[in-house]
């Protein structure tokens, strides 16, 4: 079995994921040995977001985790828990694609200075080649959770793009994120409640599949 990423959470444009439901609170510390591909995006020794290690120089996020701050103070933080377990890695440069309005292609890119060295803690993400309709993911973040905390937790939803999701949006940039196969609505909770905060922004949702 091979973990894969199957999506980045913008969740401070509330695009990519798109929560259409009450409130929610909630999840569970994981190890970041059961997950070592997951980075945080830190900006002044500040949680700013998550992200996923794509390759030993890169990590990928969601663009709208840059949203304030000069793009030369960004790193990212790896192979911890939390912010203060984790080694700090300095970032050559960062990117947004290049058409990403606020809304769509919410995709972000960190360069880091140095080469990851691989281990038990730092690993790198499988991304699959495409995406199904509907899913029940892992959900992860260090975003602020309901204890006031920000270790790595774990949350489970279902997530669907069919023809009910977009009718229940009523903002029309929502519906062309679902429609354009850039995002998921929420349709369900599988796993306890969670509250999103603005850095669970490029959270990303992780299936588990067979690896052929």
């Amino acid at each position: 079995m091979a973990r894969f990423l199957l999506l980045i959470v913008a969740i401070s444009c509330g695009l990519s994921v798109t929560v259409d439901s009450a409130p929610i609170s909630g999840a569970k510390d994981s190890p970041i040995e059961g997950y070592a591909f997951m980075a945080i995006v830190a900006l002044y020794s500040q949680i700013a977001g998550n992200g996923v290690i794509v390759s030993t120089r890169w990590v990928l996020t969601a663009a709208s985790t840059f949203h304030e701050g000069p793009d030369t103070e960004y790193c990212a933080v790896i192979g911890g828990s939390t912010l203060r377990t984790g080694t700090y890695y300095r970032t050559l440069r960062i990117y947004r694609h290049p058409e990403f309005d606020g809304s769509l292609y919410n995709v972000g890119l960190l360069h880091l200075a140095k080469e990851l060295v691989l281990g038990p803690t730092i690993n790198i993400v499988h991304t699959p080649r495409s995406s199904p309709p509907d899913m029940r993911p892992v959900i992860l973040s260090f975003g602020k959770n309901s204890e006031g905390t920000t270790h790595l937790q774990s949350f489970k939803f279902k997530l669907t793009s069919d023809s009910r999701c977009v009718e229940r949006l009523s903002d029309v940039h929502d519906k062309q994120v679902i429609l354009s196969g850039q995002g998921y609505c929420i349709d369900e909770l599988l796993q306890g409640n969670r509250i999103f905060e603005y850095n669970d922004v490029g959270a990303p949702a992780i299936t588990e599949w067979q690896q052929i």
